[in-house]
Order: C-alpha cells, then structure tokens, then sequence
C-alpha cells in the first residue's frame, strides 16, 4: 500500500515534463509542455500519497463496468452457476439502459457519493425516465460492481460511493409513498378463496385448463408454494400414503433444465398433506392417467417432458379471475397463440404471491388458537428465519368488518370495567 513517503520526481522526456515516481520510475499522468503544469501534477500526487489515495493504474468506469456486465451474464449462462440467468442479464440492461447514458464519464477512483447523487438525478431526466424504485436498485448493481473492483484490485478505496443511501437526498425521494415504497400486496380474502375454489370444482372436468386451474388453484390454497416451486413438483415428490408433498427444487424456464436447489435452503422443506389437499391431488392425478401425460412433473406440459410453463400458469390464475368476476382480461389471439392484456384486476402483479401471503398471514392469525410454534410457520413458509415471515405476513388484516366492531366491541366493554370507578356515564349513540 502506498504511503506519504513515496517520492515523485519531475523529469524532461522528448522535449515534455512528466512526473515520475521514484524507485520504479513509473509515469503518472500524461506528459506537460511546460514544467510549472509538472510541477503542480507532482504536488497533486505527493497530496494524494499522504491519504493513500494514488491510483496505480487509470480504469474508466464504463469499459470496466461493462466488462463485470459481461461476466456476470456468463456465469449466468452455466447451468452450475448459482446467479440465475435472468439476475445476471440484469447488470448489462442497467448499463445499456442507465449508465451508458446518464453515467459521467470518469474513472473508477473518482467515483463517490456526489457522483453517484448526480447520476441520479441524470437517470430522472432520461427519455424514459427512472422511477425511484428503479433507481434504488441500479444504485444497488453499481455497489455491488465496486465490491468487485475491490475483490479484483481496481482500487482500494470506494467508501464514499458505497456510503451512498439515495433514501437520505431527500430532493430524488418522491412524496408519493406509492412511488416511494414497494407495492403492498393485495391478499385474498377467505370468501373469495372459497367461490374460486368450488367454482373450480363444479368446472373442472369442462376443459384441460379449468382441471389445470383446479389443481394449481389448490396448491395455492394448501400450500401456499411460489408458482417456481409448483412448477419444480415431480410426480415422485408427492406421496400419498405417507401424506407428503416433497419441495425439492425448482424448474429453471430459461436454461430449460430442473434445478435441486430453491431461493433458500429453508425452502427445501417436507409439507403434510391434508385431507382436501389429498383429495384434490388424488383427483388431478386420475385425470393425467386419463389424459395419458407421459410426464414426470405433476402439472406437465401438453408437449415434451417439460412442466406447464410459468407464462402459462398465469394464465390460467388471470382466466380463472376473469371467469369469477376479479378482473377484466384483452385476449389477444396472434396466430396460434392466445396473449393476454390486463385490464384491471385487484392482484395485478401477484396473481399467486396473493393465495401465499393468505396461507401466512392466517398462519400467524392462528398462533395462539392452534397452539403453532414460530419454527413450524416458518418451516411451512419456507423462510429460514421467523422473522421475516412475520414482516412479510404478519401486518395484513382479513378479518371482515362486522369481527373487528365486535371486536371494538369487546375491548371497550373490557375496557370500561377497569375505569368504572373514574367513568360512571354512559354513552348514547345519536
């Protein structure tokens, strides 16, 4: 590591002024036509060296961070790689998107948090301009790409850039809390679950799709899964007699291949089977025999030996919607195909993460009726810590509107015997 006691030399070479430092004779900076410029480029450096901040070598920051851009997307691009092929293409869709344009262009040790402020601000008036939200996730990509010029010895010091928290400039944080924080989601509420469940089961043996629907319908119910982990079910993960339905992995769309892992190792779990859900499964199962789907997924495809597609399994939940009364749906037929165009629809954006946020949150609702331990509902949620299934879960309410007046109800009635001494009125609704 550099220190204060580096000494630069300023020295004449075809007819130019350069600074050099001694010992090696290495050259920093370009070359001056005069020496009062050298000399001044010399002072700058002995400055520079007493806070250890000497660049050894100049790296612009757009080649390289294209460069990293490149290799994540590489590494994504190996089936035994861990970063997924749609988290690695994302750090070369920031740079063509953001930084490309809006980036300034410096080198790697002039980055820190003012430049980082400005290119905020710069991403703000782009053509297509950035949201808050998607601002604070580039700014993520940019961090994590200056851990890696450290990992690789870029340079030594980003502790001003990775410093850097857009929520503190107050002047790039919207008022708008719609436009400032994540989207809430919209959970499903018990009576609704119910119509679309025995609206299912009156439709299911009418069409394929509405059998699909039926079965995934019911996971979602039971099981409360992410639709990766319904598409990663094998007709070996489920088991009857014992009651178990096996999470093991998860069916990877874009490299087209099973993969034995899941978001987390807590997701890898053993799920019972009650008696609905059996039921259900019992039936789902009979109809694929029927149907005679050589397959080893328990919702196949209708060709080759793939799963039903994630796209598809939207699909089906958005037609499903549609069909109950829950959303307006612009079916668009191109050709062989059928796309389709929300219109409006109460779950837009978590068409399935709505039934997993229900089976959560009516987990921890009944904690203390059902005598259920924190390890047990994380355990079902797949989540390694209980914690984050109660942020995630625990602030949604279900409950109708004539429980919670009874509830009122019943504290204010609790309530007034503790004050009776001190609240003797009674009071007279108008």
């Amino acid at each position: 590591m550099l220190s204060n006691r580096i000494v630069f030399w300023t020295t004449k070479k075809r007819n130019k002024w350069i600074v050099i430092r001694k010992g090696d004779r290495k050259q920093f900076g370009k070359p001056f036509t005069n020496k009062v410029d050298a000399d001044r480029h010399k002072a700058n450096l002995i400055r520079l060296a007493a806070v250890d901040q000497i660049v050894e070598k100049e790296h612009l920051f757009k080649p390289v961070y294209l460069k990293f851009a490149l290799e994540q997307k590489e590494q994504g691009n190996m089936l035994s790689s861990k970063l997924t092929r749609t988290n690695a293409s994302a750090y070369l869709s920031v740079y063509y998107n953001y930084i490309e344009p809006a980036f300034p262009n410096i080198y790697l040790h002039q980055v820190d948090s003012p430049v980082l402020e400005k290119f905020v601000e710069a991403v703000y008036k782009l053509p297509k301009p950035a949201t808050y939200k998607t601002a604070r996730r580039v700014i993520e990509k940019i961090k994590r790409f200056l851990r890696y010029c450290l990992e690789n010895k870029y340079h030594h010091n980003f502790q001003s850039a990775l410093n850097f928290k857009l929520h503190t400039k107050l002047h790039l944080v919207p008022d708008d809390d719609e436009l400032r924080f994540e989207k809430k989601t919209n959970v499903i509420s018990p009576s609704e679950a119910a119509y679309i469940l025995n609206f299912l089961y009156e439709k299911r043996e009418e069409h394929i799709d509405f059998a699909r629907g039926y079965i995934i319908f019911n996971i979602l119910y039971h099981f409360g899964l992410r639709i990766s982990e319904i598409c990663g079910i094998r007709k070996s993960d489920v088991d009857l007699n014992a009651r178990l339905l096996k999470i093991n992995g998860v069916f990877d769309f874009k490299d087209n291949v099973y993969r034995n892992r899941t978001k987390n190792r807590a997701s890898k779990r053993n799920l019972a089977i009650s008696t609905d859900a059996s039921l259900a499964i019992d039936w789902w199962l009979n109809y694929l025999k029927i149907c005679s789907y050589g397959n080893d997924y328990l919702i196949p495809a209708k060709r080759g030996l793939n799963p039903l597609s994630s796209y598809k399994v939207r699909k089906i939940i958005y037609m499903v919607y549609e069909r109950v009364g829950l959303a307006k749906i612009n079916w668009i037929k191109s050709g062989n195909t059928i796309r389709y165009q929300i219109i409006s629809c109460a779950f837009r954006g978590c068409p399935s993460k709505t039934w997993r946020h229900l089976k959560g949150t009516q987990l921890i609702d009944n904690m203390p009726k059902l005598n259920m331990t924190p390890n047990y509902i994380k355990k079902i949620m797949g989540h390694s810590r209980f914690s984050t299934t109660q942020d995630r879960y625990g602030n949604h309410i279900i409950t109708s509107s004539d429980y919670e007046l009874e509830l009122a109800e019943a504290f204010e009635k609790s309530r007034k015997q503790n004050f009776k001494k001190l609240l003797t009125y009674s009071q007279k609704l108008i």
